[in-house]
């Protein structure tokens, strides 16, 4: 593994969670951001294989692996490997993560496995969450939030991203944690809804509705009944306020999650919603969830 010294289709997959909702999207301008800072956006579009680009990668001479990184990626992102390349793919993909001490070209391997969703990647997923570069972190705790079966045996790494002093690393972790219902981690989770940030603290709240943990019904509450910003208004979550379209998705996001749990706990409070919510949006889609948890 790498000495202890990103993609954007892997933000897309976690966001088109159907539970995860909009608690993401700061975590996704993010990602924007530093892909804009590497300047990534201005890279070539790539027309070669995935195989071409791995042996570039693994080419002494290529200076710049993080943009093969990079591009293999978006190749990954946006086509199948065949199956039986698969342990190939890794397996090299493996080796250029362990010889690496450039953390761009760690993290675009470990968004790179993520296109994968294969329990193979998991030794270097697993040592990435230790990774010094919180980049690299990050994108091993959405690899594994985006992994379409639980295959880890020991969650102790991802729980310790819950005490990271980066608050995209503490929201990841719990939206990683709540996606896959890891038994017994409401505990930590709930630990959360004291967090400085008013974002965190709502996606701890919200995770809590996987395990209909009564802890979390003030909270939830207070997002269903959360009043948007005049139009045009800018506000910061960073500040604890949204503004009046990522209050819309927190309410959605919510909607999401108690239908999917069937938890009834928060009908009345979606029936206030219903008859004081301005957004036609948020009104239809509580509607919605009110005749389903009903019935």
């Amino acid at each position: 593994m790498a000495d202890k010294n990103s993609s954007p289709q892997t933000t897309k997959r976690m966001l088109e969670n159907p539970w995860v909702g909009s608690l993401v999207v700061p975590l996704a301008i993010l990602l924007t951001g530093a892909l804009i800072v590497f300047g990534v956006t201005t890279m070539l579009s790539t027309d070669r294989s995935y195989k071409d680009l791995v042996r570039e990668m693994q080419s002494k001479t290529f200076g710049n692996r993080w943009v093969a990184a990079y591009e293999l990626s978006k190749v990954l992102a946006t086509s199948s490997v065949p199956k039986e390349d698969v342990p190939w793919l890794i397996e090299n993909l493996g080796s250029v993560y362990d010889e690496s001490s450039d953390p761009r070209t760690r993290e675009f391997v470990i968004a790179a496995f993520s296109s994968l969703d294969n329990e193979l990647t998991l030794p270097w997923l697993i040592d990435a969450l230790g990774d010094d570069s919180p980049k690299v972190q990050f994108h091993a705790i959405v690899a594994l939030g985006n992994m379409s079966s639980n295959k880890l045996e020991n969650w102790a790494p991802v729980y310790d991203l819950l005490n990271s002093d980066d608050h995209a690393l503490r929201h990841a972790a719990v939206l990683t944690l709540a996606t896959h219902k890891v038994e017994n981690a409401n505990d930590q989770i709930a630990r959360l809804m004291s967090d400085p940030v008013l974002g965190v603290r709502f996606a701890a709240a919200t995770a809590l509705i996987t395990y209909q943990d009564s802890r979390a019904l003030p909270m939830l509450k207070e997002i269903l009944l959360l009043e948007a910003p005049s139009q045009g208004e800018l506000q910061s979550p960073q500040d604890g306020l949204f503004n009046s379209i990522e209050v819309a998705n927190l309410k959605i996001n919510v909607m999401h999650s108690l239908k999917r749990s069937e938890w009834d706990e928060l009908n009345p409070t979606l029936e206030r919603l219903v008859e004081q919510e301005e957004n036609k949006q948020v009104v239809t889609r509580a509607q919605e969830v009110l005749n389903q948890l009903k019935n």
